[in-house]
């Protein structure tokens, strides 16, 4: 192995000096110190990984730099006589020298090109052994630069593959697209739906009663029989005005609908206020109207649920304020009602509605007297005061539960069934002499059937039936020794409607007729109280 080092720096040697011969100013030879052709051969290694890591960008490129100059080198040394290696042994210190400074810039210049370019003599040739190293050297270079590509790029795929996951867990789930709506799910009048089918199409007044589901609504509704008239319009936001009756009283409400909230107010007023003075005389009158009413409703969607709180204040009689010489009557009733309601009506297989409703009643007949008397010579106002407690005055509560089921469907016809239940228990007020306890709860259930079919484009034919059962009822009523229990169970008589609706474009009319009309169509229009036909028509937007 070392006779082969020793002809591979002869013959290289030899090579160099001929090439000296050739310069036109050949530079005087720069003593070195000598070094083996292992140590090039390191230098070599050691300046190209240096490169790599210094420009990893073009350590491709350089590779395929370094391996194109051992293949030139090489087919120019293979033309080389051999015979210049004799002639090699006369220089080997300047040879060590050259070949190291050769293999240096070769190296620089298939890598990053960090010295400046040499030439080299194309009939130029090395010996085997070192055709070898550098053939290897490069080998070597581009397998180290090569695992540490190959590691990266798994690298990048792993990281890649979790980044996937992270967001495939961060994503929201897509939401469930809502079912489809049925042909026939359109809004309806107050003729529709007389049996209060949970699963049955919207109508204008359950909507009313949610305000939230009013957004999106266009259109004007007018019933003249029971005297309604309803607007809506708006775009981002839904605005809405009602005009209906509150006994002999016109009752305003006014609302608006947004995102996932609707609110409304209402109001009916009748006062009344009369003072009278004269000689002798002073009265005053103050009087309120069986009607007059305050309220409110507040409803939202959250999730699948409507949720809707509901409040009002109402006189439902005339109440009076009189004072007359001051003498004093002052009569008082008022209700005070709430209602809680939640519902899933978006499931036409099971649509459901509870709540519950709070009423406080109470009403009384204050009479305050004022007399003046004499006595010894001192005169004294003496003061009456009577008070006396309405029978109707009472606290209830009324829980319900409310369910209905689209039974029977096809593109053109359903059929619902339902059942409306609710259980109100009433506590009236106790009255000296009149009741020292009564006490009521009762169990109510409606069972019903509505069904509808399209016939033809524009005409819809609709019917409903029910009746009421009362499946319990209980009362206790008790004055003194007197203890009174009764209970009760009875179901009540069927009900049943007929209606339709005629639609063309954008205008649409509902009617409904019941038992009462057929047999006197003429008395049942007469009679506000008895009515027997409902009327009510859409312009719709």
């Amino acid at each position: 192995m070392n006779i082969k080092k020793q002809l591979l720096l002869l013959s290289l040697g030899l090579a160099i000096g001929a090439y000296a011969q050739d310069a036109a100013a050949p530079a005087p030879a720069v003593p070195a110190p000598a070094a083996p052709a292992a140590d090039s051969a390191t230098a070599v290694v050691n300046e190209q990984a240096a490169a790599v890591a210094e420009a990893p960008a073009d350590s491709a490129k350089a590779d395929a730099g370094t391996a194109q100059a051992v293949t030139d080198t090489t087919a120019a040394n293979e033309a080389q006589p051999a015979a210049d290696t004799t002639a090699a042994a006369e220089v080997p210190q300047a040879a060590s020298d050259t070949t190291a400074a050769a293999d240096t810039t070769a190296a620089n210049d298939s890598t990053a090109q960090a010295a400046p370019e040499q030439e080299f003599d194309p009939n130029a040739k090395l010996p085997e052994a070192e055709e070898d190293v550098a053939a290897q050297e490069p080998a070597a270079d581009s397998a180290a630069v090569a695992a540490p590509a190959a590691s990266d790029s798994a690298a990048t795929a792993e990281v890649a593959q979790i980044a996937a996951a992270d967001s495939a867990a961060q994503a929201p789930a897509t939401p469930a697209e809502p079912a489809p709506k049925h042909p026939m799910d359109i809004l309806h009048g107050n003729a529709y739906n007389i049996v209060a089918n949970e699963a049955a199409a919207a109508t204008v007044n359950g909507n009313l009663a949610m305000p939230h589901k009013m957004l999106g609504s266009k259109f004007a509704y007018f019933e003249p029989i029971d005297g309604e008239g309803v607007v809506s319009f708006g775009e981002t936001n839904s605005y809405f005005f009602a005009f209906d009756n509150s006994q002999n009283l016109g009752l305003l409400t006014a609302g608006m609908a947004f995102g996932r909230f609707g609110f409304s107010v209402e109001t009916a007023v009748g006062k009344n206020w009369d003072n009278v003075e004269a000689t002798g005389v002073e009265q005053t009158v103050n009087t309120t109207a069986g009607g007059t009413l305050y309220g409110g409703t507040f409803s939202a969607k959250l999730g699948n649920f409507d949720v809707g709180v509901h409040g009002r204040y109402v006189h439902p009689d005339d109440i009076a304020y009189i004072s007359n010489n001051g003498n004093e009557v002052e009569t008082t009733s008022w209700d005070a009602f709430g209602k809680l309601t939640v519902s899933k009506a978006n499931n036409p297989k099971f649509a459901w509605t509870a709540a519950v409703t709070f009423l406080r009643h109470d009403g009384s007949t204050e009479t305050i007297d004022r007399t003046t008397t004499f006595s010894e010579g001192k005169t004294y106002l003496v003061t009456h005061r009577v008070k006396s407690t309405d029978t109707t005055a009472r606290i209830e509560a009324a829980p319900e539960f409310n369910f209905g089921s689209n039974v029977l469907q096809s593109e053109r016809a359903r059929i619902f069934i339902g059942l409306n239940t609710f259980v109100p228990v009433i506590f009236f007020d106790e009255i000296e002499n009149i009741r020292d306890k009564d006490f009521t709860v009762a169990a109510y259930t409606s069972p019903n059937i509505l069904g509808e079919v399209a016939l033809g484009s524009h005409l819809i034919a609709f019917g409903s039936a029910d009746y009421t059962w009362k499946l319990m009822s209980f009362r206790q009523f008790e004055l003194n020794d007197i203890d009174i229990k009764s209970k009760a169970i009875q179901s009540g008589t069927t009900n049943v409607n007929l209606g339709a609706r005629f639609q063309y474009e954008q205008a649409a009319l509902e009617m409904v007729f019941t038992k009462q009309f057929l047999e006197n169509p003429f008395g049942s229009f007469s009679d506000h109280n008895n009515i027997g036909v409902s009327i009510g028509a859409f312009i719709m937007f």
